[in-house]
Protein backbone atom coordinates (compact mmCIF):
# COMPACT_ATOMS: atom_id res chain seq x y z
CA UNK A 1 0.00 0.00 0.00
CA UNK A 2 3.00 2.27 -0.62
CA UNK A 3 4.10 4.32 -3.64
CA UNK A 4 5.11 3.24 -7.15
CA UNK A 5 8.80 2.58 -6.44
CA UNK A 6 7.96 0.52 -3.37
CA UNK A 7 5.60 -1.62 -5.43
CA UNK A 8 8.23 -2.22 -8.13
CA UNK A 9 10.64 -3.33 -5.37
CA UNK A 10 8.01 -5.75 -4.06
CA UNK A 11 7.57 -7.60 -7.37
CA UNK A 12 10.31 -10.17 -6.60
CA UNK A 13 8.54 -11.00 -3.32
CA UNK A 14 5.22 -11.51 -5.13
CA UNK A 15 6.80 -13.79 -7.74
CA UNK A 16 8.77 -15.84 -5.20
CA UNK A 17 5.71 -16.20 -2.96
CA UNK A 18 3.88 -17.81 -5.89
CA UNK A 19 6.82 -20.12 -6.58
CA UNK A 20 6.75 -21.28 -2.97
CA UNK A 21 2.96 -21.57 -2.88
CA UNK A 22 2.01 -22.74 -6.39
CA UNK A 23 -1.51 -23.89 -5.47
CA UNK A 24 -2.48 -21.10 -3.06
CA UNK A 25 -5.11 -18.42 -3.60
CA UNK A 26 -3.22 -15.12 -3.37
CA UNK A 27 -4.81 -11.70 -2.92
CA UNK A 28 -2.74 -8.55 -3.53
CA UNK A 29 -3.93 -5.32 -1.87
CA UNK A 30 -2.37 -2.13 -3.25
CA UNK A 31 -2.93 1.62 -3.03
CA UNK A 32 -5.22 3.07 -5.70
CA UNK A 33 -2.43 5.02 -7.49
CA UNK A 34 -0.38 1.81 -7.81
CA UNK A 35 -3.28 -0.34 -9.03
CA UNK A 36 -2.62 0.13 -12.79
CA UNK A 37 0.91 -1.24 -12.32
CA UNK A 38 -0.35 -4.23 -10.35
CA UNK A 39 -3.53 -4.94 -12.32
CA UNK A 40 -2.02 -7.56 -14.63
CA UNK A 41 0.33 -9.22 -12.15
CA UNK A 42 0.46 -12.88 -13.29
CA UNK A 43 1.38 -14.32 -9.88
CA UNK A 44 -1.78 -13.53 -7.92
CA UNK A 45 -5.42 -14.53 -8.16
CA UNK A 46 -6.80 -11.04 -7.57
CA UNK A 47 -5.61 -7.46 -7.14
CA UNK A 48 -7.76 -5.14 -5.00
CA UNK A 49 -7.13 -1.38 -4.74
CA UNK A 50 -7.59 0.46 -1.45
CA UNK A 51 -7.75 4.26 -1.34
CA UNK A 52 -5.12 5.33 1.18
CA UNK A 53 -5.46 9.07 0.49
CA UNK A 54 -6.38 11.13 3.52
CA UNK A 55 -6.46 14.96 3.61
CA UNK A 56 -4.62 15.04 0.28
CA UNK A 57 -1.56 13.20 1.59
CA UNK A 58 -1.10 9.65 0.39
CA UNK A 59 -0.21 7.06 3.00
CA UNK A 60 0.20 9.49 5.90
CA UNK A 61 -1.50 8.57 9.14
CA UNK A 62 -4.76 10.55 9.42
CA UNK A 63 -5.93 12.48 12.44
CA UNK A 64 -9.18 10.55 12.68
CA UNK A 65 -7.82 7.13 13.61
CA UNK A 66 -11.25 5.69 14.35
CA UNK A 67 -12.55 6.64 10.91
CA UNK A 68 -9.49 5.09 9.29
CA UNK A 69 -9.82 1.81 11.17
CA UNK A 70 -13.53 1.70 10.32
CA UNK A 71 -12.70 2.11 6.60
CA UNK A 72 -10.11 -0.65 6.75
CA UNK A 73 -12.52 -2.91 8.66
CA UNK A 74 -15.28 -2.25 6.10
CA UNK A 75 -12.85 -3.07 3.29
CA UNK A 76 -11.69 -6.27 5.03
CA UNK A 77 -15.28 -7.35 5.72
CA UNK A 78 -16.23 -6.82 2.06
CA UNK A 79 -13.15 -8.29 0.37
CA UNK A 80 -11.12 -10.44 2.76
CA UNK A 81 -12.87 -12.13 5.68
CA UNK A 82 -14.80 -14.73 3.69
CA UNK A 83 -11.55 -16.16 2.28
CA UNK A 84 -10.15 -17.07 5.72
CA UNK A 85 -6.49 -16.51 4.87
CA UNK A 86 -3.80 -18.75 6.34
CA UNK A 87 -0.96 -16.27 5.78
CA UNK A 88 -0.65 -12.51 5.42
CA UNK A 89 2.55 -10.62 4.52
CA UNK A 90 3.24 -6.89 4.90
CA UNK A 91 6.45 -5.96 3.02
CA UNK A 92 6.21 -2.28 4.00
CA UNK A 93 9.20 -1.40 6.18
CA UNK A 94 8.53 2.12 7.51
CA UNK A 95 5.23 2.33 9.35
CA UNK A 96 5.60 4.04 12.72
CA UNK A 97 3.80 7.15 11.37
CA UNK A 98 1.72 5.31 8.77
CA UNK A 99 0.49 1.93 10.03
CA UNK A 100 -2.26 1.56 7.43
CA UNK A 101 -0.79 -1.59 5.84
CA UNK A 102 -0.08 -3.34 9.20
CA UNK A 103 -3.64 -2.59 10.33
CA UNK A 104 -4.96 -3.94 7.03
CA UNK A 105 -2.99 -7.13 7.61
CA UNK A 106 -4.30 -7.46 11.16
CA UNK A 107 -7.92 -6.82 10.19
CA UNK A 108 -7.68 -9.22 7.23
CA UNK A 109 -8.13 -12.04 9.74
CA UNK A 110 -5.09 -13.96 8.45
CA UNK A 111 -4.06 -16.63 10.96
CA UNK A 112 -0.35 -15.91 10.51
CA UNK A 113 0.78 -12.33 9.92
CA UNK A 114 4.37 -11.59 8.93
CA UNK A 115 5.98 -8.13 8.82
CA UNK A 116 8.91 -6.05 10.01
CA UNK A 117 9.59 -5.01 13.60
CA UNK A 118 10.79 -1.61 12.43
CA UNK A 119 10.98 0.31 15.67
CA UNK A 120 12.92 -2.49 17.31
CA UNK A 121 15.38 -2.38 14.43
CA UNK A 122 15.79 1.39 14.78
CA UNK A 123 16.11 1.16 18.54
CA UNK A 124 18.99 -1.25 18.07
CA UNK A 125 20.51 1.09 15.46
CA UNK A 126 20.14 4.56 16.94
CA UNK A 127 18.82 4.08 20.51
CA UNK A 128 15.75 6.17 19.91
CA UNK A 129 12.57 4.14 19.51
CA UNK A 130 11.42 1.92 22.40
CA UNK A 131 10.63 -1.66 21.40
CA UNK A 132 7.38 -1.75 23.33
CA UNK A 133 5.95 0.99 21.08
CA UNK A 134 6.51 -0.99 17.89
CA UNK A 135 3.16 -1.46 16.14
CA UNK A 136 4.39 -4.84 14.89
CA UNK A 137 4.44 -6.11 18.48
CA UNK A 138 0.63 -5.86 18.51
CA UNK A 139 -0.40 -6.59 14.93
CA UNK A 140 1.85 -9.41 13.68
CA UNK A 141 2.30 -13.00 14.77
CA UNK A 142 5.84 -12.91 13.29
CA UNK A 143 7.66 -9.56 13.74
CA UNK A 144 10.88 -9.95 11.77
CA UNK A 145 14.19 -8.13 12.33
CA UNK A 146 16.32 -8.32 9.19
CA UNK A 147 20.12 -8.54 9.62
CA UNK A 148 21.90 -5.19 9.43
CA UNK A 149 23.73 -6.21 6.26
CA UNK A 150 20.41 -6.55 4.39
CA UNK A 151 19.68 -2.94 3.48
CA UNK A 152 18.08 -2.62 0.03
CA UNK A 153 14.28 -2.77 -0.10
CA UNK A 154 14.24 -5.73 -2.51
CA UNK A 155 16.62 -7.86 -0.43
CA UNK A 156 14.83 -6.95 2.77
CA UNK A 157 11.42 -7.90 1.42
CA UNK A 158 12.74 -11.25 0.19
CA UNK A 159 14.19 -11.86 3.64
CA UNK A 160 10.62 -11.86 4.96
CA UNK A 161 9.95 -14.98 2.90
CA UNK A 162 13.25 -16.58 3.90
CA UNK A 163 12.51 -15.92 7.57
CA UNK A 164 9.44 -18.16 7.36
CA UNK A 165 11.20 -20.97 5.50
CA UNK A 166 10.60 -20.06 1.86
CA UNK A 167 13.28 -20.35 -0.84
CA UNK A 168 14.33 -17.56 -3.23
CA UNK A 169 15.06 -18.58 -6.82
CA UNK A 170 15.61 -15.12 -8.37
CA UNK A 171 15.49 -11.54 -7.16
CA UNK A 172 14.94 -9.39 -10.25
CA UNK A 173 12.15 -6.80 -10.38
CA UNK A 174 9.40 -6.98 -13.00
CA UNK A 175 6.95 -4.70 -14.81
CA UNK A 176 3.42 -5.79 -15.69
CA UNK A 177 2.14 -4.16 -18.88
CA UNK A 178 0.20 -5.53 -21.83
CA UNK A 179 0.71 -5.83 -25.59
CA UNK A 180 -1.86 -3.06 -25.91
CA UNK A 181 0.27 -0.80 -23.70
CA UNK A 182 3.32 -1.54 -25.85
CA UNK A 183 1.32 -0.80 -29.01
CA UNK A 184 0.28 2.57 -27.55
CA UNK A 185 3.88 3.35 -26.60
CA UNK A 186 5.12 2.59 -30.12
CA UNK A 187 2.40 4.78 -31.61
CA UNK A 188 3.28 7.65 -29.27
CA UNK A 189 6.94 7.53 -30.23
CA UNK A 190 6.46 6.76 -33.93
CA UNK A 191 9.69 7.56 -35.80
CA UNK A 192 10.91 9.93 -33.08
CA UNK A 193 14.72 10.07 -32.77
CA UNK A 194 15.25 7.13 -35.08
CA UNK A 195 19.02 7.67 -35.27
CA UNK A 196 19.57 9.11 -31.78
CA UNK A 197 20.05 7.71 -28.29
CA UNK A 198 16.65 7.93 -26.60
CA UNK A 199 16.95 9.41 -23.10
CA UNK A 200 14.03 9.25 -20.67
CA UNK A 201 13.88 12.46 -18.60
CA UNK A 202 12.06 11.60 -15.36
CA UNK A 203 11.29 15.02 -13.94
CA UNK A 204 8.63 14.10 -11.37
CA UNK A 205 8.85 13.17 -7.70
CA UNK A 206 6.54 12.72 -4.74
CA UNK A 207 7.86 15.83 -2.99
CA UNK A 208 9.91 18.89 -3.94
CA UNK A 209 12.99 17.89 -1.95
CA UNK A 210 13.52 15.11 -4.53
CA UNK A 211 12.97 17.39 -7.54
CA UNK A 212 16.03 18.77 -9.28
CA UNK A 213 15.40 22.35 -10.55
CA UNK A 214 13.88 22.23 -14.01
CA UNK A 215 16.05 25.13 -15.22
CA UNK A 216 19.18 23.11 -14.38
CA UNK A 217 17.72 20.04 -16.09
CA UNK A 218 17.28 22.17 -19.20
CA UNK A 219 20.99 23.06 -19.20
CA UNK A 220 22.01 19.41 -18.74
CA UNK A 221 19.58 18.07 -21.35
CA UNK A 222 20.73 20.59 -23.96
CA UNK A 223 24.28 19.32 -23.52
CA UNK A 224 23.16 15.70 -23.64
CA UNK A 225 21.23 16.37 -26.86
CA UNK A 226 24.33 17.97 -28.37
CA UNK A 227 26.07 14.62 -27.80
CA UNK A 228 23.66 12.72 -30.04
CA UNK A 229 20.68 12.11 -27.78
CA UNK A 230 16.97 12.89 -27.91
CA UNK A 231 14.74 13.34 -24.85
CA UNK A 232 11.44 11.67 -23.91
CA UNK A 233 9.85 13.52 -20.97
CA UNK A 234 7.88 11.43 -18.48
CA UNK A 235 6.06 12.53 -15.35
CA UNK A 236 2.68 12.95 -13.74
CA UNK A 237 0.03 15.69 -13.91
CA UNK A 238 2.07 17.84 -11.48
CA UNK A 239 4.88 18.02 -14.06
CA UNK A 240 2.86 19.44 -16.96
CA UNK A 241 4.23 22.97 -16.61
CA UNK A 242 7.84 21.79 -16.24
CA UNK A 243 7.46 19.41 -19.19
CA UNK A 244 6.09 22.23 -21.34
CA UNK A 245 9.04 24.41 -20.30
CA UNK A 246 11.51 21.76 -21.49
CA UNK A 247 9.58 21.12 -24.70
CA UNK A 248 9.58 24.82 -25.58
CA UNK A 249 13.26 25.36 -24.83
CA UNK A 250 14.96 22.22 -26.17
CA UNK A 251 15.98 22.06 -29.85
CA UNK A 252 13.09 21.30 -32.18
CA UNK A 253 12.72 17.64 -33.13
CA UNK A 254 14.82 16.37 -30.20
CA UNK A 255 12.13 16.31 -27.50
CA UNK A 256 8.97 14.26 -27.08
CA UNK A 257 6.71 15.47 -24.25
CA UNK A 258 4.60 12.51 -23.10
CA UNK A 259 3.51 14.20 -19.87
CA UNK A 260 0.81 16.11 -21.74
CA UNK A 261 -0.52 12.82 -23.12
CA UNK A 262 -1.10 11.31 -19.67
CA UNK A 263 -1.04 7.75 -20.98
CA UNK A 264 -0.61 6.18 -17.53
CA UNK A 265 1.93 4.09 -15.66
CA UNK A 266 1.73 0.95 -17.82
CA UNK A 267 2.31 2.84 -21.07
CA UNK A 268 5.20 4.66 -19.36
CA UNK A 269 6.66 1.23 -18.55
CA UNK A 270 6.32 0.22 -22.19
CA UNK A 271 7.99 3.47 -23.31
CA UNK A 272 10.92 2.56 -21.06
CA UNK A 273 11.34 -0.66 -23.01
CA UNK A 274 11.83 1.39 -26.19
CA UNK A 275 14.37 3.84 -24.72
CA UNK A 276 18.14 3.63 -24.12
CA UNK A 277 18.93 5.59 -20.94
CA UNK A 278 17.11 7.08 -17.93
CA UNK A 279 18.14 10.45 -16.50
CA UNK A 280 16.04 11.87 -13.69
CA UNK A 281 15.03 12.16 -10.09
CA UNK A 282 15.09 9.40 -7.48
CA UNK A 283 11.47 8.35 -7.64
CA UNK A 284 9.19 5.57 -8.85
CA UNK A 285 10.07 6.37 -12.46
CA UNK A 286 13.74 5.59 -11.73
CA UNK A 287 12.75 2.25 -10.18
CA UNK A 288 10.69 1.43 -13.28
CA UNK A 289 13.69 2.28 -15.46
CA UNK A 290 15.91 -0.03 -13.40
CA UNK A 291 13.32 -2.84 -13.64
CA UNK A 292 13.32 -2.31 -17.42
CA UNK A 293 17.15 -2.76 -17.30
CA UNK A 294 17.76 0.74 -18.63
CA UNK A 295 21.14 2.29 -17.79
CA UNK A 296 20.05 4.69 -15.08
CA UNK A 297 21.40 8.08 -13.99
CA UNK A 298 19.74 9.38 -10.85
CA UNK A 299 19.96 12.87 -9.34
CA UNK A 300 19.61 12.29 -5.58
CA UNK A 301 18.88 14.56 -2.62
CA UNK A 302 20.78 12.59 0.06
CA UNK A 303 24.29 13.91 0.68
CA UNK A 304 27.32 11.61 0.60
CA UNK A 305 28.35 12.81 4.06
CA UNK A 306 25.45 10.88 5.60
CA UNK A 307 27.35 7.58 5.37
CA UNK A 308 30.38 9.03 7.11
CA UNK A 309 28.17 10.20 9.97
CA UNK A 310 25.74 7.32 10.37
CA UNK A 311 26.84 4.48 8.08
CA UNK A 312 24.41 2.73 5.73
CA UNK A 313 21.46 2.77 8.10
CA UNK A 314 17.87 1.86 7.45
CA UNK A 315 17.05 5.54 7.08
CA UNK A 316 19.47 6.03 4.20
CA UNK A 317 17.30 6.55 1.14
CA UNK A 318 20.30 6.01 -1.11
CA UNK A 319 21.21 2.67 0.47
CA UNK A 320 17.69 1.26 0.52
CA UNK A 321 16.43 2.53 -2.85
CA UNK A 322 19.37 2.74 -5.29
CA UNK A 323 18.61 1.49 -8.83
CA UNK A 324 18.38 -2.29 -8.51
CA UNK A 325 20.20 -4.69 -10.85
CA UNK A 326 21.02 -2.26 -13.62
CA UNK A 327 23.99 -0.14 -14.67
CA UNK A 328 23.60 3.00 -12.61
CA UNK A 329 25.25 6.25 -11.60
CA UNK A 330 23.79 8.12 -8.65
CA UNK A 331 24.76 11.79 -8.41
CA UNK A 332 24.55 13.25 -4.90
CA UNK A 333 25.61 16.46 -3.17
CA UNK A 334 28.73 16.14 -1.02
CA UNK A 335 27.18 17.81 2.03
CA UNK A 336 23.79 18.78 3.37
CA UNK A 337 22.69 22.40 3.49
CA UNK A 338 21.85 24.24 6.72
CA UNK A 339 20.78 21.81 9.47
CA UNK A 340 19.63 18.99 7.16
CA UNK A 341 22.57 16.84 8.24
CA UNK A 342 21.79 17.18 11.93
CA UNK A 343 19.30 14.29 12.03
CA UNK A 344 18.85 10.89 10.41
CA UNK A 345 15.56 11.50 8.62
CA UNK A 346 14.86 9.40 5.54
CA UNK A 347 16.50 11.09 2.56
CA UNK A 348 18.38 13.51 4.78
CA UNK A 349 16.93 16.76 3.40
CA UNK A 350 14.61 18.09 6.09
CA UNK A 351 13.26 21.18 4.32
CA UNK A 352 9.59 20.61 3.57
CA UNK A 353 8.13 21.27 0.12
CA UNK A 354 11.21 22.95 -1.32
CA UNK A 355 14.03 22.08 -3.69
CA UNK A 356 16.93 22.36 -1.25
CA UNK A 357 19.97 20.09 -0.85
CA UNK A 358 19.54 18.53 -4.30
CA UNK A 359 19.90 21.97 -5.95
CA UNK A 360 23.65 21.92 -5.18
CA UNK A 361 24.24 19.40 -7.97
CA UNK A 362 25.57 21.01 -11.15
CA UNK A 363 24.22 20.32 -14.64
CA UNK A 364 27.79 19.50 -15.68
CA UNK A 365 27.74 16.51 -13.29
CA UNK A 366 24.70 15.07 -15.07
CA UNK A 367 26.40 15.54 -18.43
CA UNK A 368 29.59 13.89 -17.10
CA UNK A 369 27.53 10.94 -15.84
CA UNK A 370 25.87 10.59 -19.25
CA UNK A 371 29.25 10.61 -20.98
CA UNK A 372 30.58 7.99 -18.56
CA UNK A 373 27.55 5.79 -19.14
CA UNK A 374 27.95 6.09 -22.90
CA UNK A 375 31.63 5.14 -22.65
CA UNK A 376 30.68 2.10 -20.63
CA UNK A 377 27.77 1.02 -22.83
CA UNK A 378 29.46 1.43 -26.19
CA UNK A 379 33.24 1.34 -25.61
CA UNK A 380 33.78 -0.89 -22.61
CA UNK A 381 32.91 -4.35 -21.30
CA UNK A 382 33.75 -3.50 -17.69
CA UNK A 383 30.81 -3.91 -15.31
CA UNK A 384 29.96 -0.43 -14.04
CA UNK A 385 28.51 -0.45 -10.54
CA UNK A 386 26.54 2.22 -8.72
CA UNK A 387 28.77 5.12 -7.66
CA UNK A 388 28.68 8.76 -6.71
CA UNK A 389 30.06 11.62 -8.73
CA UNK A 390 31.36 14.42 -6.51
CA UNK A 391 29.55 17.75 -6.65
CA UNK A 392 33.01 19.34 -6.65
CA UNK A 393 33.47 18.21 -10.27
CA UNK A 394 34.03 21.21 -12.57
Amino acid sequence: MDHVGDFVHSTPLIRELRRNCPNSYITLVVSSPVYPLAQFCPYVNEVIPFDVTFSGVQNSFPHDVVETLNRIADFAMKHLWAKQYDLGICPQFFHWDSPLAPFMLYLSGAKRRVGFAVNAYLQDSVRRFPIENDVAHFLYTDAILPPKNIVHDVSRMLYLLQSIGMKIHSDHCELYYTKSDLFKAKNLLGDFAKDRIKVIAGIGASDKTRKYPIEKYLVALKEIISRGAAVIILGGPAERQDARFLEENLPAGTCKNLVKVGAGWRVDCAVMSLADVYVGNSTGMADIAAAAKLPTIVVHREAIEKESKFGKLTLSEYSTCFPYQTDAIVIRPQKFLDDCGAGISFGGCRVIDECHCIAQIKPSEIVAAFEEMMRFKYNSRIIFKTSEISSEMP
